[in-house]
């Protein structure tokens, strides 16, 4: 499958100037190389990249430790990372469900997770998204892959940041509930689910088994997938969606 950063037509992608892109880029590396660090060296602090404007990042940075120890995890064991498809290329890695591990965890446990926990998950993962296009990638395709996408996702966060020209990015969060967004399904029967379009994370529910839902989403990019309540499956159609949009909603046919 291709690595291609085209995407399918009908997606709400908002066009971004180049010194957001090129700033967005920056802080992505800078973060990914942070995250490294604290799944590396226990204690490790946070350090606040040096850029322009001022966003929330807690939400973002927890996600990339998480991708990162996972990336770690799966490297070590000689196994490639999982990462959904579309039509037209490689959308972002998939979360398999590793757990959090505090400092102290990580410390004690040396940064490493049980091999039958890690390989277990894989393989419920890659099952239970069997219905989705998914193949996998070793580490550096996937590093540079989740650099590109949480580059993309950044982008779409500074643009409606708010922030002011001198100030820097932070751990704050947003305050709730963020912008409204709607999503319609093909059916009632699954329910529905959201993720940063960089980092699939199966485990964030957008709203229940419904043909419609409404509800809330901090600034940045995000796609949609479904779980049947009847098989367990997680099906993502790959679409990217930029948070606040003037249309403000997604179909996915499911």
């Amino acid at each position: 499958m291709s690595l291609s950063a085209s995407r399918p037509p009908g997606q709400l992608r908002v066009p971004r100037s180049g010194e957001t892109v090129e700033a967005s880029r920056r802080v992505a590396a800078v973060l990914l190389d942070q995250a490294e660090r604290v799944a590396r060296e226990p204690g490790f602090g946070h350090e606040e990249p040096d850029v322009s404007r001022e966003i929330p990042l807690a939400d973002v940075r927890q996600s990339v430790e998480r991708y990162v120890s996972q990336e770690l995890a799966l490297a070590g064991r000689d196994l490639l990372t999982p990462v959904l498809f579309s039509r037209e290329g490689a959308v972002a890695p998939i979360d398999i469900g590793l757990p959090s591990l505090s400092a102290e965890q990580r410390a004690y446990l040396n940064g490493h997770y049980p091999d039958d926990l890690v390989s277990v998950l894989l393989d419920l993962t890659l099952a239970a998204t069997s219905g989705s296009a998914v193949d996998r990638l070793g580490r550096e395709q996937s590093r540079e892959l989740v650099k590109v996408r949480l580059g993309e996702f950044l982008a779409a966060r500074v643009d409606n940041s708010g922030g002011q020209s001198g100030d820097s990015y932070s751990d704050l969060s947003y305050a709730p509930p963020g912008y409204p967004f709607t999503v319609t399904t093909s059916t009632a029967k699954r329910r529905i689910h959201y993720s940063p379009a960089y980092f699939i994370n199966k485990s964030l529910v957008f709203g229940g088994a419904l043909s419609t839902v409404t509800g809330y989403l901090n600034p940045g990019r995000y796609t949609f997938g479904a779980y049947s309540t009847a098989d367990g499956s997680n099906l993502w159609d790959g679409a990217e969606y930029d948070v606040p949009h003037v249309t403000s909603s997604a179909h996915i046919g499911f």
